[in-house]
């Protein structure tokens, strides 16, 4: 017969043993899989990673240290190099703050850096270590600046909101619709099921492009659901775990007036910024 001293003992170790396994696998597992998804999202060539680099460290320098602990308590800060950049880009950086301020979008974030840079490498934007960075804005329209922040903050939502939870990683859903592996699509997927060429490269790109096209051009979106169901799951995912509450269902805040059978980049296409700003408002 079992004594219950060695059951007690047996169950001890059993819990032990769980908790040491969790550990392992969250700490060391999870931090692989976040390594090689934002090495996958960074857009940089490796002859400017060099330029990028230094830019990052004057960056530093530049950001106090009471600064760097204040993003830790806030919900987000933005920098700008150098400190008189904020003078060029004044209304690109009004209408990203109005965008991460309302709920749909605040309600998202734990903490968040947003860094203006006023000298470009090869690239309009990077986002890496909870860290959205935003090359040469003043030289690109305001509409196409926002656009490309959306775009960055998707990648920020994947990675840091629709986190691993013990072995659960919602973003596997999004990325098990499409793709065998990072940059391998499933059989028989066609270019019909991709919102845009961009959103083909690889998993990570297909879901910040396509939460981009769920918030700015949704009714264009749901449109194009109609032809196949491998976009209508897409549509569908941000629906049933981003956007609950139907935030953005049927808009369009596209200047053009038809829809495209196929888009290369969904922060090209063209908005109409004030009516976006205006409606995140309501």
């Amino acid at each position: 017969m079992v004594k219950l001293k060695d059951l007690m003992k047996f169950v001890l170790l059993t819990i032990f043993f769980s908790i040491v396994i969790f550990i392992i696998n969250y700490t060391f597992f999870t931090s692989k899989e976040l390594i090689i998804e934002e090495n996958y999202i960074d857009p940089v060539s490796t002859e400017n990673k060099e330029i990028i680099l230094s830019l990052e460290k004057e960056t530093q320098k530049n950001i106090l240290k009471e600064e760097k602990k204040e993003v830790e308590s806030l919900k987000y800060l933005i920098n700008y190099l150098p400190k008189t950049f904020w003078e060029k880009i004044k209304a690109e950086s009004t209408n990203i703050e109005t965008t991460i301020k309302t709920g749909t979008f605040y309600n998202k974030i734990t903490s968040l850096a947003i860094e203006f840079y006023e000298d470009r490498p090869d690239v309009r934007w990077k986002m890496k270590s909870k860290t959205i960075k935003l090359f040469w804005a003043h030289e690109m329209w305001e509409n196409e600046t926002l656009s490309v922040f959306i775009h960055e903050f998707a990648h920020f939502i994947d990675i840091y909101f629709l986190e691993t939870n013990v072995s659960i990683d919602l973003s596997n859903k999004f990325y098990e619709i499409s793709w065998e592996s990072t940059k391998v699509m499933k059989q028989n997927q066609t270019q019909a099921d991709f919102v845009s060429w961009y959103s083909m490269t690889n998993k990570y790109e297909d879901m910040a492009e396509s939460f981009t096209y769920y918030v700015l051009h949704n009714s264009d979106f749901l449109e194009k659901t109609k032809s196949s169901s491998i976009l209508k799951q897409k549509y569908d995912f941000f629906t049933n775990y981003l956007f609950r509450n139907k935030e953005f269902f049927k808009t369009d805040f596209s200047t053009w007036d038809e829809i495209k059978s196929y888009y290369w980049d969904i922060t090209k296409i063209d908005i109409d910024l004030q009516n976006f700003l205006q409606y995140l408002k309501k």
